[in-house]
């Protein structure tokens, strides 16, 4: 694990009597294998407890436990002060530990600070020295997106000789401001996009008015077509019939001299007989 934070807590115990080994022994009964934390400062000693390389288990919120280094002093620093030893003692641990792991001030937070933390660690008592190693207040968003905060920080020190928490602020900032006009962009956007659905939606209905009409046309045809059907069948009856009233009437008209030779011939034949 390489530590991108430092987190500052207390035992939230008696200040004076609260020891490295006692702490260390609790937190073994409690099956975490070690002490919790990395480093522990009591009223005359620090000591080492995790390997620095060694995930912590001191702060679960924001993932802290994979990417941080934990400290702890003794002392309920609600209700007790710090002794200035056990002060003087963070501060070089603390600038120790941003050297060696390249940490910027604005990654030490007490543990209350870190997002979704449901406690007073690290004691109101205390805080003011990490808001002192920390050189002031930090920007509630930035804490809580500690991936964006880190982005920042290395956009800083690549544009920037010695960035400090005003540059930083000013990048936040643009990066609201940016936001800002994002979001009214996305409302333009939206505007849009409603505006073409609600023209295809139109199109769709027309589409579909125009496929019905199609259908209707289609039936009117095949209607048409049969229609012309029957009418080229009754035509062909007709001419049928014309033919055949032809045929009867050339008949009766053949019949008709045939009777009128008969009735001359009869007449002679009776006058000269």
């Amino acid at each position: 694990m390489t530590p991108l934070w430092l987190i500052i807590h207390h035992t939230a115990t008696d200040r004076d009597t609260t020891t490295f080994s006692s702490v260390k022994n609790y937190h073994i009964s409690k099956g975490w294998g070690d002490i919790g934390y990395h480093w522990f400062i009591t009223t005359s000693r620090a000591y080492q407890g995790r390997s620095e390389d060694v995930r912590g288990a001191h702060c679960i919120a924001g993932g802290m436990n994979f990417k941080s280094l934990g400290i702890c002093l003794t002392g309920n620093f609600q209700v007790q002060q710090p002794m200035q030893w056990q002060l003087d003692r963070l501060e070089k641990l603390v600038r120790d530990l941003q050297a060696k792991y390249n940490i910027p001030n604005s990654n030490i937070l007490g543990h209350r600070e870190v997002d979704n933390a449901s406690t007073v660690c690290c004691g109101d008592n205390l805080i003011p020295l990490v808001k002192k190693l920390r050189g002031g207040n930090m920007d509630s968003q930035i804490i809580k997106n500690s991936d964006a905060w880190i982005g920042i920080l290395t956009y800083l020190e690549i544009t920037k000789d010695s960035p400090t928490l005003d540059d930083a602020k000013n990048v936040v900032a643009g990066i609201k401001a940016r936001a800002n006009d994002m979001e009214k962009q996305k409302g333009q956007w939206e505007a849009k996009y409603n505006s073409a659905k609600d023209t295809i939606s139109t199109l769709e209905a027309q589409l579909l008015e125009a496929d019905k009409a199609e259908k209707a046309c289609q039936t009117a045809l095949n209607e048409a077509e049969r229609n012309l059907k029957e009418a080229r069948g009754q035509i062909a009856g007709m001419i049928e019939q014309r033919e055949n009233l032809a045929s009867d009437l050339a008949e009766l008209k053949a019949k008709r001299s045939y009777d009128e030779l008969l009735r001359i011939r009869r007449y002679f034949v009776a006058k000269y007989k």
